[in-house]
């Protein structure tokens, strides 16, 4: 008799049992699930994050490259101004050989 009703309470208890370790379990894998999708979301929001930083260099490269092509064209006219300005100095100073020595020859054929 004692061991029917221990046995009987038996199948019972296991049901009963079986059923919290279910219920323990689908709530763990809610819980899991929940972290899962808050670290799937903050992955999100890093890349959105990442990609907006990677235009915002892109667009500072831009500028740069801006920036120093301007210098560069101003540094090219200012050599382009310059090579003028020797050529001119250099017809100049071709001119004047040119007159000291058409100076000298004709010096020179009056001593003769």
């Amino acid at each position: 008799q004692l061991l029917r009703s221990v046995l009987g309470d038996l199948p019972t208890a296991l049901e009963a049992s079986q059923s919290e370790i279910v219920a323990q379990a689908r709530n763990e894998q809610h819980g899991i699930a929940a972290r899962l999708a808050e670290r799937l979301e903050e992955g999100d929001r890093r890349v959105v994050r990442l990609e907006e930083l990677v235009g915002q260099l892109g667009q500072v490269e831009l500028e740069v490259v801006k920036k120093r092509e301007a210098t560069l064209g101003n540094e090219l006219r200012a050599l382009r101004h310059r090579v003028d300005q020797d050529r001119r100095q250099l017809g100049e100073l071709e001119s004047a050989r040119q007159d000291t020595h058409d100076v000298l020859m004709n010096a020179h054929d009056r001593v003769d």
